[in-house]
């Protein structure tokens, strides 16, 4: 039997795969999810703490045992004991053998050891599952089959080449398209395309905006990164509390009747609102799902990006139609330098 197919008898169960998702996606993934273009006003990059924190994380053996502390996730193995089931072989050397660090070798002494896997169990623990399973399921799998192959080619594994590898397979399952599109079908468009026309307008978004703006507050990715970190399901439901006021910011501006002109800028507003209240949604699942989480945090600033860019062609668009706005009017923010 090959050396590079093995993987333990006890797989790992699905919680501790989606720990070990969360773990790897706040450790290693960030510094290359967060690479993406984007305003460094409103999103900025990691900082070299971070950096130094995410391979310190990759590094860590507590055991001296030759596997790294996530490696110890994947195995079930106890990162404190650098042998876990007590047979006088450290739990690194014995997977780079090719056996269970979980069972103990019952050969007599002077024979070869006895607890090698064998085909059976390998094809068993690496068969990916059916259409029903999640993004985490298949990747936690497809992570682990591709990470012993490299671990028993017997090449250094580093924490370089455990980004990569993590890379390498998420990239395998792309965020998901938007689900609902908004078309001029979905709008009430006026008749009248005149400077009233667009006051009214202008008027009536910001009305809407002040109505919900108890809605927003802490930044979305400050509340990801601090719920994976600290595993808070608590703050992932302040996520699902965001999606409610996505929610009712596209409810009310989606009703407001638009100037036949500023159409194409209504529905840029409608649906960049709608892909962060996805996105959103998809964040909020990081415990349950976390690879669909990632997903929703790749499309996230993006998502920012469109907003501010619609907002601004609105403003412009009320702008040059002569609109002039009190302070005490609502769309007076539309046009706020």
């Amino acid at each position: 039997m090959g050396a590079s197919g093995i993987l333990p008898y006890n797989m790992p169960t699905r919680t501790t795969l989606v720990s070990l998702v969360l773990c790897l996606i706040l450790a290693a993934g960030g510094i290359w999810l967060f690479k993406q273009p984007r305003k460094e006003t409103y999103y900025g990059g990691l900082s070299k703490e971070q950096v130094a924190m995410a391979a310190a994380v990759l590094e860590r053996d507590a055991d001296k045992d030759e596997l790294k502390d996530w490696e110890e996730q994947l195995w079930q193995t106890d990162p404190k004991n650098h042998d876990t089931d007590g047979d006088g072989t450290n739990d690194g050397e014995e997977i780079r053998l090719g056996r269970n660090p979980l069972t103990p070798s019952t050969a007599l002494p002077g024979a070869p050891p006895n607890d090698f896997l064998d085909k059976e169990t390998i094809e068993t623990k690496t068969t990916v599952g059916k259409s029903e399973w999640t993004g985490t399921d298949r990747l936690s799998r497809e992570f682990f089959s591709k990470y012993m192959a490299l671990k028993q080619s017997g090449k250094p594994f580093t924490s370089e080449e455990a980004q990569k590898l993590i890379s390498d397979v998420v990239n395998h399952y792309p965020p998901e398209p938007q689900k609902k599109i908004w078309s001029e079908d979905d709008s009430t468009v006026s008749s009248a395309d005149d400077t009233a026309a667009y006051r009214q307008y202008g008027n009536a978004v910001g009305a809407v905006i002040l109505k919900h703006q108890d809605g927003g507050g802490e930044h979305e990715l400050v509340i990801y990164e601090r719920a994976l970190a600290n595993e808070d399901e608590n703050d992932l439901a302040t996520l699902e509390h965001r999606v409610t006021y996505y929610e009712n910011l596209i409810n009310g501006i989606r009703v407001i009747p638009v100037p036949s002109g500023a159409v194409s800028i209504h529905l840029d507003i409608l649906n960049a609102l709608e892909q962060l209240k996805e996105s959103v949604e998809s964040m909020a699942l990081a415990m349950e799902d976390p690879v669909r989480s990632l997903g929703g945090t790749g499309v996230y600033p993006h998502a920012v990006d469109a907003l501010i860019d619609a907002f601004g062609l609105l403003g412009n668009e009320l702008a040059e139609k002569g609109v002039r706005f009190g302070k005490d009017e609502s769309g007076y923010m539309l046009l706020k330098k």
